[in-house]
Formats: C-alpha cells, structure tokens, sequence
C-alpha cells in the first residue's frame, strides 16, 4: 500500500516516513562535518595550520647511517624525520576529530530514528522490543554507510599511531646516538690534541 511500510514483524505496519527522513539525515550529517570546519577555522586565526606534505622522504635507518656518522649528519637525518612527525601529528588530530564527529553523528542518528519509529507507531501492539529497535537502527543503509565511514576513521588511526610510534622510536634513538657520538668526537679531539700541545713556560729552554 502506498504510504506504509511491510511490517518489521508479523502483523506490524509503520506509515510513511519511517524512523528518519533524508533531510534529517543529511542535516545531522552537515552539523559536525560543520563543527570540525569550525574547529579548523578556529586554529587557523590562532596561527596554527596544517603543514604541507614534506617534499622528500626520510632516509631509512641503517647500521651506515647510524655509526660513524657525523654529528651534523645525524642532524640532517633527525630534521627529515621531525619534518615528517609535525606533518603526521596534526593529521592524525583531524583522523581523531572526525571520529569524534561520526560517533556524535551516529548517536543523533540512532536518537532520531528511535523516534521515528515511535512517532509513527499505530498502537501498543506496535510498539518494538529493545532488539528490535536495534535492528532498524543497523538495518537503515543510511546509518550503516556512517559506520563505515565510521569504521575507515578507526582503521586510519590505528594504522597512523603505528607510523607516529615508528616516528617516535626512530628520534629517539637518532637523538640518544647523536648524543654519544657528540662525547665520543669530543674525546677523539682532546686526545688528538695531547701530543701537539704546547710545553709550558717554565720547562721552554730545558
């Protein structure tokens, strides 16, 4: 019949619009994606952007690169792996704002065809069980296209914490190798510099 829907179980009939209209949708869907625009704006006037893309690769660590290298070398190699932990810090904070902003969403989502379907329920004998109820939820393509959306944002966090941690340890052990190359340089100049050292005064002439 035009202007109903087939029952979700037996001898149930729900009247047109079911649970949430497409103009819901689409407005719950603009609220957050306008609030992490927002959000953006915000930082933006306080100075703060999102960096570009390093042009260049950081060069991989290896038994070379990490012995015997100069103590401006492991400057170099440090600075190409920071350039790329400033550019993977701030993405991975917008990964996280918009998963913040998908779970808002799906909640809304939920909330509003909850409502729905109680709006438009004909009588008690219509009203659905708590599972029920879930089941329209996660049944409804426009929700289950949130959450895969939803899904892939959780996905790219795990995969950039992985690539942030590799960052991490990678610094940190530049930095600790840097350090003790530094004493070791150090060390090497004093005892280059033991035999061409000047007598002192008092023995000149002896």
């Amino acid at each position: 019949m035009t202007g109903e829907r087939t029952p979700v179980r037996g001898g149930m009939r729900i009247k047109e619009p079911v649970a949430m209209s497409d103009h819901e949708e689409k407005a719950i869907r603009n609220k957050w994606t306008a609030v992490i625009d927002d959000a953006k704006g915000e930082l933006n006037t306080k100075g703060f952007f999102v960096p570009e893309k390093p042009d260049f690769s950081p060069e991989l660590l290896t038994k070379d690169n990490l012995i015997g290298t100069s103590p401006e070398a492991y400057a170099k190699l440090y600075t190409e792996h920071l350039h790329w932990y400033n550019y993977a810090a701030p993405y991975m904070a917008e990964i996280r704002a918009t998963l913040s902003g998908t779970k808002t969403a799906l909640n809304d989502m939920e909330t509003t065809i909850r409502d729905g379907i109680r709006r438009t329920s004909i009588s008690k004998e219509d009203k659905l069980t708590v599972q029920e109820l879930k089941d329209v939820v996660w049944l409804d393509p426009r929700y289950q296209e949130l959450q895969l959306l939803h899904q892939k944002y959780e996905q790219m966090k795990d995969m950039m914490s992985a690539h942030m941690d590799i960052m991490d340890r990678n610094m940190k052990l530049i930095s600790r190798i840097e350090e003790e190359r530094k004493v070791e340089f150090s060390g090497e100049r004093r005892s280059g510099n033991v035999g061409h050292s000047r007598p002192n005064d008092r023995f000149r002439g002896r």
